[in-house]
């Protein structure tokens, strides 16, 4: 809503929001899930029963099941928070489910650089990667930590309008390799 003052050089803006119907988090449950038990998993979580419905806890919560998974090797883990709205209520349910797929290893490291591929460029994105090495348990944290740690090291572009800041690229067993060098 907007009102002009007299002199029409100055205006108050207000703005009127709706915002419909809070609900309360009924029930919290996980499916599919093998490897963790959901008791293991659960008081991990920011969703509680019996509190309002938050969605950056319901994302937290799916991100945490994600990375939880992601450390021991999961690393195609599919986790999804569906949630369900009670008819006539405002209460909803949350169900993740998990579909932990298999664990990975690494089986081959390759280092991509576009222009010059020295061995010495090679040794330093090697070097940044931590513990991810042929024959090691992949995590999916530490792929997000060394992607972090080769973008602030200031030796590679990092200007999205240049091609953007140097990624790690895990493909699954079925993928031809030799293509995604």
């Amino acid at each position: 809503k907007v009102d002009y003052y007299d002199s029409g050089k100055f205006m108050n803006v207000s703005f009127i929001i709706s915002e419909g119907q809070r609900y309360r988090v009924r029930k919290v449950n996980i499916a599919g899930n093998q490897y963790y038990k959901t008791e293991e998993l659960m008081p991990h979580f920011k969703v509680k029963e019996g509190a309002y419905f938050n969605l950056g806890q319901k994302l937290h919560d799916e991100r945490l099941i994600r990375d939880v998974y992601g450390e021991k090797g999961f690393i195609f883990a599919d986790i999804n928070g569906r949630l369900s709205y009670l008819p006539n209520s405002n209460e909803v349910d949350i169900l993740f489910t998990v579909a932990e797929g298999d664990i990975y290893r690494a089986s081959d490291v390759r280092v991509h650089i576009e222009g010059d591929s020295s061995f010495t460029k090679r040794n330093v994105v090697t070097n940044r990667l931590g513990n991810i090495r042929p024959g090691r348990i992949l995590s999916s944290v530490e792929i997000e930590n060394a992607e972090r740690r080769l973008g602030a090291s200031t030796i590679f572009n990092t200007n999205p309008a240049d091609g953007g800041p140097p990624r790690i690229e895990v493909l699954p067993p079925d993928q031809d390799t030799d293509e995604a060098e």
